[in-house]
């Protein structure tokens, strides 16, 4: 059995604009099998999570109020073809900029 090596990319911005550039907070993986990701503001709240590779925040809550500008968390829970979890967590911006 051979596997893919495990790589992602996420971002450290991103703008939920509706101009098609952007809008959706993810990120772009290789070698990943399952996918728990968890988005908090800056007080700890969650306010959204999603559990497909193929997923992402688009900005707003899970009330469906846009989110504000600012800096949120992010936790990754990431599963490879080689059964390894790996946790990967860290901030990024949301920025609303006009089209």
């Amino acid at each position: 059995i051979v596997y893919d090596s495990y790589s992602v990319l996420i971002p450290n911005i991103f703008t939920p604009n509706d101009d098609g550039n952007n809008d959706v907070f993810t990120f772009i993986a290789k070698g990943v099998k399952e996918v728990e990701a968890e988005i908090y503001d800056r007080w700890g709240l969650k306010i959204f999570a999603w559990r497909s590779i193929a997923g992402g925040w688009d900005g707003y809550t899970n009330s469906g109020q846009k989110a504000s500008d600012g800096t949120y968390y992010y936790i990754l829970k990431i599963t490879g073809y080689d059964d390894k979890v790996r946790i990967e967590k860290g901030y990024f911006t949301l920025l609303r900029s006009e089209k």
